[in-house]
């Protein structure tokens, strides 16, 4: 879509899709959200790359090129964050700016909250408390996590779509747009999607935020149902070096308003 080369990482039983940017400085490292691919961010590429610094994008484990698994255990936000710090230090990456959207940003959190001596900035996008959401109620998990051997037999007869969505079809759409997560879901598979929404229902930002020592920069919506803003705004809070911006969108910040974002990036990130 872009030129770029995918590169891939095995990390144990499994294999990270990734693509890298050269440049000077240090690297930009960027995490997609929940469904998604790195494809999201190619919307910012060009005003990213005019810093010059090195740029990483990652398809997380289950998600675009990388691969997938049965466990939903391989999903957890500890394990997304060790793939992630393999394929770091496989690169002698030693220390580096770290961007996450939504399901990106969770994993951005476990990261600078265990390895602070890693992370020189945080931006987390679109972040909140899912662990407090009626989509994750502990009621919903349960009936997911019983009927888990079902659901896999039925999503093991559906094909995984190969490659990436074009996320730029979607730019201006709601966050609940049915035909967009059904696109998402055709590439990341079924079985990664159901896979990491009980592996969400683990998360608790009271675990880590408060133990993130790199300054951060918490960009969100006020039009966001995913995370409310009262929400959002409640549990930022326990980050201790906090700039919280809120743009007028939804929980689509890197689709609806990529140039406001990406301003507020490269603002943040490019100052010392």
């Amino acid at each position: 879509m872009n030129g770029l080369k995918d590169r891939y990482f095995t990390t144990g039983q499994h294999t990270l899709c990734y693509q890298y940017i050269q440049g000077k400085g240090l690297p930009l490292v960027f995490l997609h959200g929940g469904t998604g691919s790195l494809s999201v961010w190619y919307l910012s590429l060009s005003e990213l790359k005019k810093s010059k610094r090195p740029i990483l994008l990652i398809d997380l484990f289950g998600h675009g090129k990388s691969s997938i698994s049965d466990d939903w255990h391989d999903y957890s936000l500890e394990n997304h964050a060790q793939y992630i710090l393999n394929l770091v230090a496989e690169l002698k990456i030693t220390k580096f700016d770290l961007i996450g959207h939504c399901l990106g940003s969770m994993i951005a959190s476990v990261i600078a909250s265990k390895q602070p001596s890693l992370v020189r900035k945080l931006v987390l996008i679109n972040p909140g408390g899912f662990n407090k959401s009626i989509y994750l109620s502990s009621f919903t998990v349960g009936i997911v996590r019983l009927l888990l051997p079902l659901i896999h037999l039925i999503t093991d007869r559906i094909p995984r779509k190969k490659g990436r969505p074009d996320e730029r079809k979607y730019i201006g759409n709601h966050e609940l747009y049915i035909p967009r997560f059904l696109d998402e879901v055709r590439y990341c598979s079924y079985k990664t999607a159901v896979n990491q929404f009980i592996a969400f229902s683990k998360w608790n930002e009271a675990k880590y935020y408060p133990n993130i020592k790199a300054p951060t920069l918490v960009i969100s919506g006020v039009k966001d149902i995913i995370f409310s803003p009262k929400t959002t705004h409640k549990v930022v809070g326990l980050i201790p070096k906090l700039n919280h911006v809120q743009l007028p969108t939804n929980h689509l910040a890197p689709l609806n308003m990529s140039s406001e974002m990406t301003e507020l990036i490269n603002v943040f990130t490019n100052n010392e």
